[in-house]
């Protein structure tokens, strides 16, 4: 310091350019930073774009998908019926999006309509011979599917985007058109919640640049011409990207994601505000400037304090007073228990936490020991160079407490050293992890009640399996036992089966106790096994049951096996109880690597919409589902019922 005085010009000098390299580091490293964070939030911003462009090119595609099953169900039962006005059969398809069906419309070859799931207004033009879409199909050589640009519906007076299929007769020939209306929001409508500012954009675009809908923040709108976009410039490199550009229709600067569809002539982008992407960096940035700039003005003012020290030494003891002062507020003010002791544990000063937290005072502290603190006497931590873990302690009161300690040592002179001590009190964390096992042990019981739940169920599939064969075959047992009854000379025919399809059910039960698979099932095809099955029913007498299979099925799974022989079972049982027939029809046939069970019968059927479903139908439902098939009832009153069961049929493999 002496030599500094001496030469103050020189001191200043090594203290400004000191400085000045600091500061000039300082504002480098900050700009750094703030270039870094900007790359990761347009990174970030990108990555958002693309996951949701991929999202709503997911969602669009499934919405296409789902509007063209619809499309192909229809026109299906169209052509082979050559009417169609069952939608409400189709309402009652679980795998048909029922807003998507409520567009339907059929025409003629001619254009005129011929039926729609909502019927039109009577002053509504009902020929679409003219629609673009019309045209396309009465000249396309091949059967595909057709998106229009959005126009206005005849049949919800908004603008709609019609999705088309042409319709053809036996030979092929043009038929007629079925087109589906989806409003141009039920794109949209993927992005409700998603986005959180007005100005994000989402929108599907057509590749002459005409956009099928759009939403920008809640802002819907559709048909905007948008061809001179940078987009379609992109879009010939790489059909999936991102690129910044004002956006076409606002002018505004924008981060874009976009990708093509495939299999479809649209586009999907995703569009969101440069000022919303660089918002929270905008906030950071404004925040690192002014720290910075705090920073900046603390070096200046810390080199002034420098030059002043060096004018002035005074001012430099002052300056060193005060940092002491501020060390010593931090002492007082920790909110952590902070003891000085020696070697011995004797206490030399404490805080006013740690007065709290053991129940003392600061006059009577220094002549106690930490060690009448502590709970076992034999734990001397304090005279370790560094201790860090949980002690427990005795305050004043008695009460005891866990304390996390953390202590280290220091030399006060050559011949004695002070530990410092901070302990923090953590019995807030025991309640915590106290009630952290309580929770655990709340979620084993939800676990335990979920295994009972399982077994519940597998409970449920035993009578169900004990219904669909046991019951089944009792029943008709007691069918024969009446008969018997009623005429006596059947004894001797219907005697043997009775007490043989006794024997049967006893078999059943022994076979659903090993594998709930039906032994008499293994070694007979399913051929075989139904043609029993009819041969047992036709020979009551009741019923003429004609059985017809079409395909040789052999090696068929043996759970398939057992579902499609437990169907016909239950069907057969149900048309002697209850349909009061007089013939039945069972077919078995192979379609398309799938396996078609058709029963039919002339009995008095029912009204499905008014008779629930029983045990038995439900337990039908279940079989097919199990094995991804499809059940279909067809009946109403006076006029039989028929019952088609689908499976699919995978040959094993040696």
């Amino acid at each position: 310091m002496l030599k500094f005085t001496k030469s103050p010009v020189s001191a200043i000098a090594s203290v400004i350019l000191f400085g000045a390299l600091l500061v000039l580091l300082l504002w480098v490293n900050v700009f750094q930073q703030l270039n870094k964070e900007k790359e990761t939030a347009l990174n970030k911003a990108k990555q958002l774009n693309a996951n949701q462009a991929l999202a709503l090119e997911s969602y669009t595609i499934r919405t296409i998908q789902n509007a063209d099953l619809i499309l192909q169900i229809v026109r299906s039962e169209y052509q082979k019926q050559n009417t169609f006005n069952n939608f409400q059969q189709l309402k009652q398809n679980s795998t048909i999006d029922q807003k998507l069906l409520e567009g339907v419309v059929i025409m003629n070859k001619e254009g005129n309509l011929i039926s729609s799931f909502h019927p039109f207004h009577p002053d509504t033009v009902t020929n679409f011979s003219t629609r673009e879409y019309f045209q396309t199909h009465t000249t396309a050589t091949s059967d595909s599917l057709f998106i229009s640009k959005p126009i206005t519906s005849r049949l919800f007076s908004k603008a709609v985007i019609v999705l088309s299929r042409k319709i053809t007769d036996s030979k092929n020939n043009f038929a007629g058109v079925i087109a589906l209306q989806i409003f141009p929001e039920t794109f949209t409508s993927f992005s409700d919640g998603a986005f959180v500012d007005s100005f994000d954009i989402i929108s599907l675009i057509a590749p002459d640049g005409t956009t099928y809908a759009r939403k920008t923040g809640a802002t819907a709108s559709y048909g905007e011409n948008i061809i001179k976009s940078p987009l379609f410039q992109h879009l010939k490199n790489k059909p999936v990207d991102n690129y910044y550009a004002n956006d076409a229709i606002r002018n505004i600067p924008t981060y874009f994601s976009y990708r093509k569809l495939k299999n479809y002539p649209i586009i999907a982008t995703v569009g969101k505000r440069e000022v919303d992407v660089l918002r929270d960096y905008q906030k950071q940035k404004n925040k690192s400037l002014i720290f910075t700039s705090v920073i900046t003005l603390l070096v200046i003012l810390f080199s002034f304090a420098i030059i002043t020290g060096i004018q002035n030494r005074r001012r430099f003891f002052n300056a060193l007073a005060e940092s002491e002062g501020k060390y010593r507020s931090m002492f007082e003010n920790s909110k952590d228990a902070i003891l000085l002791t020696d070697h011995e544990g004797n206490i030399l000063t404490l805080n006013s936490a740690a007065e709290k937290v053991f129940d003392i005072d600061q006059d009577s502290c220094t002549s106690k020991n930490i060690g009448q603190f502590l709970a076992n006497a034999q734990d001397h931590f304090y005279q370790q160079a560094g201790y860090t873990g949980e002690v427990k302690f005795i305050r004043r009161s008695g009460t005891e407490f866990t304390g996390e300690v953390v202590s280290s040592q220091y030399k006060a002179d050559r011949n004695h050293r002070v530990s410092v001590i901070v302990i923090r009190d953590a019995t807030e964390r025991k309640q915590l992890e106290e009630e952290l096992a309580k929770e655990r042990n709340q979620r084993e019981q939800l676990i335990l009640q979920q295994v009972i739940l399982t077994q519940e169920m597998e409970r449920e599939q035993i009578g169900g399996e004990l219904h669909d064969n046991v019951c089944q075959i009792l029943a008709t047992t007691k069918h024969y036992l009446e008969l018997i009854e009623r005429k006596q000379e059947f004894s001797q025919t219907f005697l043997p089966q009775a007490r043989q399809m006794i024997n049967d059910s006893i078999q059943e039960i022994r076979h659903l106790s090993h594998a709930m698979n039906p032994a008499s099932l293994d070694s007979k095809t399913i051929t075989d096994a139904l043609k029993e099955l009819t041969a047992t029913i036709k020979a009551t007498g009741e019923l003429e049951v004609v059985f017809n299979a079409y395909h040789c099925i052999e090696q068929l799974d043996v759970q398939k096996k057992r579902a499609l022989f437990r169907i016909a079972q239950e069907q057969l049982n149900n048309v002697l109880k209850h349909a009061q027939a007089t013939t039945v029809h069972v077919s078995i046939a192979l379609k398309e690597n799938n396996i078609h069970l058709n029963i039919s019968d002339n009995g008095k059927g029912f009204d499905p919409l008014q008779q629930k479903a029983g045990l038995g139908l439900n337990n039908m439902q279940a079989r097919v589902k199990a094995f991804a098939g499809k059940i279909h009832v067809t009946t109403s009153p006076g006029q039989g019922c028929h019952i088609e069961a689908v499976i699919p049929y995978l040959e094993k493999r040696a």
